[in-house]
Parts: structure tokens; sequence; C-alpha cells
């Protein structure tokens, strides 16, 4: 665990537990949570101390040097003028939390400290329900992202920054595999398909198309909501040994219609992404996967709500004729 101050250069600002390699040089300071796993094909002894691996990369090629860093780590670099954490591209150390003036790997510390609001960024938490991730640059809390874009230090950059878009992608042919990505185990290019992407395109601005975007990501968390607070009464019911009820009855039917509902106002929104781009951006051997965009969980878990649900009414209703029969 750790935590610290954005403007700042002593050491004792940065307080932090746990095993960290350090290491400072002309005015560069470097924290190291983890493990690198491909010291030797970097050319460094297996020994060696990560954080002056990190300086060495950093002086020699800068930041785009850390995208040949492999293994589970997080990472704070300091300069005279900067400071900069970055993490393993697999995801699996530590995650960091940050406001404009703090950052830590704990949010629990985080929220003690000056300055920390948790006011939640709507338009990120429904990105995360539409695709499943936080697109780049937002950040679940609106200070994280006033706090990401205050890094962002030109017009131009933040431009390219928030033209971010995600697109799914199909090949167009299996059997002709001309792309390739470098294979640092081996130090080969071997054959890829692309199958999603992120990339910075501008596209035309349709106001109508934006408000509908909106509406149906206000009302994809309304859903998600709603649907929680359906299946729990549900379960609540099943364990009092309350099943064939026509109180579930109509709760599954909810839940059914509510699921799906969630599903289209998921993939109304990533379709008129994918139509927005599709008239700016190709890819030559590939063609826009829309079935890829989004995913169809909710749509089945909505079907089979609703089939679970008329099962139940049509038992209920027998039961009810065989009562009256006898």
């Amino acid at each position: 665990m750790f935590i610290g101050k954005w403007d700042v250069e002593r050491k004792e600002d940065f307080l932090y537990e746990g095993s960290c390699r350090i290491h400072k040089v002309d005015g560069i300071s470097v924290w190291f949570f983890g493990v690198l796993y491909n010291k030797k094909t970097l050319g460094y002894d297996p020994a060696a101390n990560e954080a002056k691996i990190i300086i060495e990369i950093y002086r020699e090629k800068g930041y785009t040097g850390f995208a040949r860093l492999d293994g589970s780590f997080t990472c704070l670099l300091r300069t005279p003028d900067s400071a900069v954490i970055f993490r393993d591209h697999h995801g699996t150390s530590y995650q960091v939390y940050y406001t404009s003036q703090y950052f830590s790997s704990s949010l629990m510390r985080l929220k003690d400290m000056d300055g920390f609001t948790a006011v939640p960024n709507y338009k990120a938490l429904s990105s995360f329900l539409s695709i499943g991730y936080i697109e780049t640059p937002m950040c679940a809390f609106v200070d994280g992202f006033r706090a990401g874009m205050n890094y962002v230090d030109n017009k131009e950059q933040f431009q390219k920054t928030n033209n971010m878009k995600s697109i799914a992608l199909f090949p167009d042919n299996f059997a002709n595999l001309k792309d390739s990505v470098y294979n640092e185990k081996t130090g080969e290019f071997v054959p890829a398909i692309y199958g999603k992407l992120v990339v910075s395109v501008n596209t035309p601005v349709n106001i109508w198309l934006k408000f509908i975007t909106m509406m149906c990501n206000f009302i994809g968390i309304f859903t998600m909501i709603f649907s929680v607070v359906f299946f729990a009464k549900l379960i609540i019911a099943i364990n009092k040994s309350r099943i064939f009820d026509w109180k579930n009855v109509r709760r599954l039917r909810w839940l059914g219609a509510i699921l799906i509902l969630n599903f289209i106002c998921s993939a109304f929104p990533a379709y008129i992404s994918a139509y927005e781009l599709s008239g700016v951006f190709s890819i030559s051997g590939y063609s826009v996967n829309l079935s890829g965009l989004v995913s169809k969980l909710t749509l089945v878990l909505g079907l089979v709500a609703l089939i679970v649900g008329e099962v139940f009414a049509i038992g209920l209703k027998m039961k009810e004729e065989q009562d009256l029969t006898i």
C-alpha cells in the first residue's frame, strides 16, 4: 500500500508499506512495487534493481521505453518537474486512485485526504456498463477525470484523447494473416488478427445522437439498479419458501423486461458510435463487427427470466384449476 502527493519531492511525503525497490539519480526518483519478468530480455541481470532499470530506460527512451516492460508492477517515477505512475499492461498489480493533490493504492486512505469528493462520473460508469471498461481518459470519479485532464498540457493532445473510441473488428479473410505483433520472448513477429481497438478519430458531432446516447446511458444505470432490487426481492421470497407465488411471477417479468431494456440501452450507444466511426474510419482487410461491441449477457438473462416467469405462471394457473376442481 502507498500514498503520496503529486507536487512534492521529499521522500517522507511518499509513504508505503511492503516491499519496494527505490533508486534515485540526478533528480530522478523511482519507487517500484512488484516484479519485472523480462530483465534478461531487456539486457539486465536477473538480480538487478528494478527501479534502477526503470531510470535507465527512461533516460534512454523516455516514457515510450516502458512499453517493453513485462511483469506485475506499479511504479512511481518523479522528475524535477513531473510525477508519473504507471502499471503493468496485464493490470495485475496495485490499482491507483488519485485526485488533483494526492494518489494512493487504497481508496479508503485517499478519501480521508483533503480535497477528496466522491462525486461519480456517470459517463464513465455508463461506459463501464456498456462495454465492460472505462475508456481513457475518463475516471469513475469526477475529480479523477479533472486531474487527468489537467495533466494533458496542450489542446491538440486533449483533442486526441477526447476522441478515443472503441471499435470491434472482424477479418475479411482468416487465411490471409497480414498483420503481426512483436513477441519479446522470442524476438520475432508473429501473425495476429485485430479483434478490438481503441482509436483516436474525430467524428462529426450530431447533437441528437449525443442526446440519445446520454439518455440511454442514464436509463442503463437505473435499469441495473432496479434489476438488482427485483432480483434481491426474488431471492428473499424463495428463501422464505414462497416460490410459486404470483408476486414472484410479476418480479420475474419485471426483471426480464428491465434486463432486456438494459441491453437495448447498452447496445444503442455502441451502435451509434460504430455508425459514426464507420463514416470516417476503416482498416484494410477488416469490417466492423457490430456483434462484438456489446455484451449479450443481459439480453440472455432477460429472456431466461421471462421464460421462467411464464413457466411459473402456467404452473400457478394449473394449481388454481386443480384446487377449484377438488
